[in-house]
């Protein structure tokens, strides 16, 4: 759930959704000196790295408005909850702001949140601005009181497959795409859009692999997925692209090991975050399955530099 949203573009959001909201049926909410606006968010739950990155924009992006007159002459007063990424928590947090704290309006944040809030802010006629762009609140007619500032998951991926056939070159057969996700609303909003898409533009979807809630890497399913049709060198393409070691890993740790040489790292984003490329190349990557005892079990080479910013051997059963 990794996002650059510019502040410009979430103030302009922000700013016409209050309006608004002040010019609807809770309108008589916005007759104080404040115009209240809720605001869920994830400091603690599975997607708080990202997630407080995004609460801290949003609580910059009010305090911006403030500082330049407001809205209309009026400040925006944030009502905070921390609701873990726990949906039922998110539903007793929404009732709370709607009927006590008498907010104009919800500023949300995860994909599961926003679909279970979804038939609920439409009946209360609440505005409700998502961190979550899936595809099931894109409707206007179903879920009016929706926005969102980006296309939607579905509408990323089906952009992502046009790109890639458009791309490949071996035009005696199809490309190969699979699918690993995140084993939340998150990760399943726009899969079945990709499938049917990749069925309609000639692609083939090979397989699909879930990603547990907490994961230190995806070996185990991109074996998985190499047995499913995906070749190796495309498993050590996507291992080059989706793996690197955590800047923050190396803040505060000048003399750690590893850190001597971060001059000459390449940086790149990984759903979202600073990180470290961890191999120098897709031909410098080996996948080995070990044999004697170990036969049933895959094998991670583990490198030169341990803990945070290195790695461990670990076996994953195949």
């Amino acid at each position: 759930m990794a996002y650059c949203i510019s502040l410009r573009k979430w103030i302009v959001l922000m700013g016409s959704v209050v309006l608004l909201a002040a010019t609807s049926l809770n309108a008589q909410q916005a007759t104080g000196p404040e115009l209240k606006v809720g605001a869920l968010f994830d400091l603690t739950g599975f997607s708080s790295d990202i997630g407080k990155s995004y609460a801290q924009g949003v609580r910059d992006a009010a305090e911006w408005t403030n500082g330049h007159d407001g809205i209309n002459g009026k400040r925006i007063k944030l009502v905070e909850v921390d609701y873990g990424y726990k949906i039922p928590e998110a539903v007793a947090a929404y009732k709370r702001m709607v009927t006590e704290d008498k907010v104009l309006m919800i500023s949300g944040w995860g994909t599961g949140d926003t679909e279970a809030l979804r038939e609920q802010a439409a009946k209360d006629k609440v505005p409700y601005v998502s961190g979550s762009f899936t595809a099931r609140v894109s409707d206007p007619s179903q879920s009016p009181y929706n926005f969102f500032v980006a296309p939607t998951y579905s509408d990323e991926l089906r952009a992502w497959l046009k790109w890639v056939k458009e791309d490949w070159e071996d035009k005696s057969r199809n490309p190969k795409v699979a699918a690993l996700f995140a084993d939340n609303p998150y990760g399943r909003s726009p899969m079945n859009a990709g499938k049917e898409f990749a069925k309609e533009i000639g692609i083939d979807w090979v397989y699909e692999g879930v990603l547990p809630g907490t994961f230190e890497d995806a070996i185990s399913q991109l074996l998985s997925m190499q047995k499913a049709g995906a070749d190796k060198q495309e498993v050590r393409e996507f291992l080059f692209e989706n793996t690197g070691v955590p800047v923050r890993a190396y803040e505060d740790a000048a003399d750690a090991e590893g850190s001597q040489r971060v001059s000459s790292y390449q940086e790149i984003l990984i759903d979202g975050e600073r990180c470290y490329r961890k191999f120098h190349s897709p031909a410098s990557i080996r996948l080995v399955v070990a044999g004697g005892t170990a036969g049933k079990f895959s094998a991670v080479l583990g490198s030169w530099a341990a803990g945070p910013r290195g790695s461990e051997m670990v076996t994953y059963p195949i």
